[in-house]
């Protein structure tokens, strides 16, 4: 089963690097795939793969730039994305598609110190792929912050059981990603192991037997307050005799006479209280409300986007390319986007997912939307945010999004801070507790974005937000259709600002989220009047 497992795996990935559709067959027989992947593996470097892959770009764009241009080395890369010749040879878009690029060649390394969740999240999964290979491990969890699902990671921390430590220890030393030099040392009764991966980020890996395994999950995914708090309530935490009667992670605060707390939520401490019901998921999601299409700056189809969403289970999509302020990311003409919405109604008629012709509107510096009112009536879904100027003040900025909410046409407001996680433009300021407010006055729903450099709405912000009764939609703003797997980004967010699936509109199935969405366009329609 895993050898068919890691075949399929293989195929998929030799389609991706020759450019065959997801509907073409491999010539290759499944006896020589191995072949053709080590072959055409050879072509390129691993890291350029890797930056495509996290950039969800797909692996056939760095073998053309490798065999076309030479593309060799990061610096080689970096100057590439300075040049306009890049579109040319990438399909990356124009320059908000090379911006992005940038920012993901950044995220894939340490960035003082830290790696971002994104790249942190990418190296886990190639380690527990190979984890997984190794007989003597019975049980493999990530810890820490990565369990955590925090946005920042010092290092990558890692639980193993085995009944076989020496033989276990040897396979992790050999692992070909990871730098020799290892040190290992003990933690009372855990073995620990310490590498670094070659991005330059500190791994450890915690050995301990299977018996101990359900206790040290809870202990090692901490934090160390949280588990400060359990030993106050439960004296005998952490000891020999506790430690072993332990079967599963949730007896740990059964002992301790407290409700089971979700890793994204351990920061928060025990007091904070737990949410009613599970943490919102990745499987919960019905739908993306904010993707962009190759009439703006997306990098693909309408058609192609669809296919991708109805591959990911998805019930609907919104289609939210750009309006004509945003010129940089070639946003379309009010008529353009009148063929748009046709267009989109007749692709409706190839795919199952539905279909919602949408726009991201900009929000003028007087707080008037970038279309038309005749225009909009027109959209099954209005998105609208904020991309330039950024320099107002706090308050001229703050008036001008609750102008644009209280024109009553905004169903959902996107990335409303515009607060990035490092570099780019700075963020403007904005009192998001008064645009929390008018959110709720307009029926308007706010968004958790997914693009791995923002963190907006971050987890604390979402978490006020919920408190004020605003609701959310996680969307991820891909500008291709790898793109749209970043949605578990804004899941994490979601999850650490203890968002449950009630409080997250793209959670519904199509009929219950078009019926809402109706329902608050006449609240609205009501309350103008």
């Amino acid at each position: 089963m895993l050898e068919s497992n890691l075949a399929d795996l293989l195929k998929g990935k030799v389609k991706a690097m020759l450019g065959i559709t997801g509907t073409e067959k491999l010539s290759s027989t499944s006896d020589d795939i191995w072949s053709t992947y080590f072959t055409l593996r050879r072509e390129f470097p691993d890291w350029l793969e890797e930056f495509y892959e996290m950039a969800g770009m797909g692996a056939q764009i760095p073998r053309k730039l490798y065999l076309k241009l030479g593309i060799n080395t990061r610096s080689k890369l970096v100057d590439l994305l300075r040049e306009s010749e890049y579109r040319l040879y990438s399909g990356a878009g124009d320059s908000s598609g090379k911006d992005q690029l940038r920012r993901v060649l950044l995220m894939s390394r340490p960035i003082n110190g830290k790696l971002i969740l994104m790249a942190a999240r990418y190296y886990a999964e190639k380690i527990k792929q190979a984890m997984l290979l190794c007989q003597s491990v019975t049980q493999f969890s990530e810890v820490g912050s990565l369990r955590r699902e925090e946005l920042w990671h010092d290092d990558l921390d890692f639980l193993v059981a085995t009944q076989e430590p020496d033989r276990t220890t040897t396979w992790i030393k050999n692992l070909p990603f990871l730098y020799s030099g290892s040190k290992v040392r003990r933690r009372g009764r855990v073995k620990q192991l310490q590498l670094i991966h070659y991005s330059g980020v500190p791994i450890h890996f915690y050995i301990v037997s299977p018996a101990e395994y359900p206790f040290y999950l809870q202990f090692l995914t901490g934090p160390k307050e949280h588990n400060e708090e359990l030993q106050a309530r439960c004296p005998d935490y952490g000891s020999e005799r506790f430690i072993t009667k332990i079967s599963e992670e949730r007896e740990v605060y059964e002992r301790a006479g407290v409700a089971y707390v979700e890793p994204p939520i351990r920061a928060r401490g025990i007091e904070a209280g737990v949410p009613t019901g599970r943490l919102i998921t990745r499987e919960d999601i019905k739908g993306d409300l904010h993707l962009h299409s190759n009439w703006s700056d997306g990098l693909d189809g309408v058609l192609q986007m669809a296919e991708q969403g109805q591959s990911m289970g998805y019930q609907y999509m919104g289609v939210c390319d750009h309006s004509p302020l945003h010129a940089s990311a070639g946003g379309i003409s009010h008529d353009k986007l009148e063929e748009q919405i046709e267009f989109i109604r007749k692709c409706q008629n190839k795919v199952r997912i539905r279909l919602l012709a949408g726009c991201e509107v900009d929000i003028r510096e007087d707080g008037s939307l970038d279309r038309p009112l005749s225009l909009l009536e027109k959209l099954d879904l209005v998105v609208a945010s904020i991309h330039y100027p950024y320099s107002q003040d706090k308050e001229t900025i703050t008036k001008r999004i609750i102008r644009a909410l209280d024109t009553g046409l905004v169903d959902i407001l996107a990335h409303p801070t515009g607060k990035k996680s490092f570099g780019g433009p700075p963020s403007y300021h904005v009192d998001m507790e008064a645009v929390f407010k008018a959110a709720v006055r307009n029926e308007t729903a706010v968004e958790i974005n997914c693009f791995p450099d923002r963190d907006d709405l971050s987890a604390e912000l979402a978490s006020l937000a919920r408190k004020m009764q605003v609701k959310l939609v996680i969307n991820t703003d891909a500008h291709h259709r790898g793109q749209m797997d970043f949605m578990w980004l804004g899941v994490s967010t979601a999850r650490r600002a203890g968002l449950t699936s009630n409080d997250v509109l793209n959670t519904r199935d199509f009929e219950s989220f078009w019926v809402e969405l109706k329902k608050r366009r006449l609240k609205r329609h009501h309350r103008l009047e």
